[in-house]
């Protein structure tokens, strides 16, 4: 039985596979549709991630090149998701929150409410509720939302109003 050989990588075919991942193929499939089998892309890009000086140069720019393409596809992504729907890419996107960086998706704890009391107004579980609707409301008038998000952000640090009990 004799065995496949692995065809060449050739500058042409390693930029066809990478037009494809930056078009947003999975890597896999970008080198399918150039006839390359799955099993083959791994081994490529096993090769040309191996650290150790032996790995062949043709690998470490393929793989390299294929990384880069990865990089760009996300990237493109994640600024049309901006664009498209900010609210989404602020709380599920890069803006989230994350350990060591601050975003936009923690959720501020209430202060306790106890007849008689006061409480925060912009840490309210209903205004923020509101605040939120209202935002996503006017997620495709972006004059609207930033005239909104102004208005909202020139409310006092800390309003505070008597809570009146439930009779």
């Amino acid at each position: 039985m004799t065995s496949i050989r692995t065809p060449p990588i050739t500058e042409a075919l390693q930029e066809s596979i990478c037009a494809n991942i930056r078009d947003g193929m999975y890597p896999e499939v970008a080198a399918g549709v150039e006839g390359i089998s799955a099993e083959y892309f791994r081994e490529w890009m096993t090769k040309g991630q191996n650290k150790r000086k032996r790995a062949r140069k043709v690998f470490r720019e393929f793989a390299a090149a294929v990384e880069r393409a990865q990089a760009y596809a996300r990237g493109t992504a994640e600024v049309e998701a901006k664009w498209r729907n900010p609210l989404a890419w602020l709380t599920r996107g890069p803006g989230k929150e994350r350990p060591g960086s601050p975003g936009w998706t923690t959720a501020i704890k209430p202060q306790p409410r106890i007849e008689g009391t006061t409480f925060n107004l912009n840490v309210h579980p209903e205004m923020t509720d509101i605040f939120g609707r209202i935002m996503l409301a006017l997620v495709d008038h972006p004059e609207a939302r930033i005239l909104v998000g102004n208005a909202l952000a020139e409310l006092p640090e800390r309003p505070v109003i008597e809570d009146v009990p439930n009779t």
